[in-house]
């Protein structure tokens, strides 16, 4: 299952695993992309802490699983255009295409 919440920062996403990650549902991996919307802020050790409480989250609802962290994704560099949208933050279509790409190659390596 994928699930999108557009706009949210880290720890917006950890408020919504216990209702993504249902009691019946067993996953044998949780991939967490997240922290792009939260960069902006620039408090690194804020966002590390966030993560940490993210993970532990999933952890406690589904322990059996394997928790994979894909993000932040770094920010727009110069000569990399065509992987970003024009905000610099979020993933173009072919920036997206390799995440995805990467994502799947990790989860079949499991």
């Amino acid at each position: 299952h994928t699930h999108c919440l557009p706009g949210a920062r880290v720890l917006d996403v950890s408020a919504q695993i216990p209702a993504i990650l249902k009691a019946d549902e067993s996953p044998r991996a949780v991939v967490l992309h997240a922290g792009v919307n939260d960069t902006t802020q620039r408090q690194t050790e804020t966002l590390k802490r966030d993560f940490r409480s993210l993970i532990e989250t999933v952890r406690s609802t589904t322990p059996a699983a394997t928790i994979i962290v894909s993000g932040p994704l770094p920010t727009y560099r110069r000569g990399h255009e065509r992987l970003f949208r024009a905000d610099g933050l979020h993933p173009s279509r072919v920036g997206a295409g390799l995440l995805s790409d990467n994502i799947s190659r990790t989860l079949r390596s499991i």
